[in-house]
């Protein structure tokens, strides 16, 4: 039983490392898909770039970016006569806006 649980093993590092020499993560920009420079971040209040001194080299300087989920505001309300012919969830940025069903007077 020890023989076949140390087979197992073995295989299973064997398709570990096989799968780390097929699947090697890029490391040079050039092979990305996409790639974004610093100097064309978005200026936003959620997005930050800032400059860290390395403690050996103060030459040497490495940077980190900060990116925080963003405040999402409301949506401004519409007009009541408006506001009063959409349907429930207008205001829901995942939802889709509706109106009400016209109703003819009388019935």
């Amino acid at each position: 039983m020890e023989g076949t649980k140390a087979r197992i093993e073995a295989l299973f590092r064997f398709l570990a490392e096989l799968h780390n020499v097929r699947r090697r993560p890029p490391m040079t920009l050039d092979v990305h898909p996409w790639v974004l420079d610093l100097a064309d971040l978005p200026e936003h209040p959620s997005v930050r770039l800032r400059s860290v001194a390395d403690l050996d080299d103060e030459s040497d300087h490495s940077f980190r970016l900060e990116v925080r989920r963003p405040a999402i505001p409301r949506c401004p309300s519409p007009p009541k006569d408006i506001e009063a012919r959409l349907e429930k969830g207008w205001d829901d940025p995942f939802g889709k806006v509706a109106l009400l069903r016209c109703q003819a007077l009388g019935s």
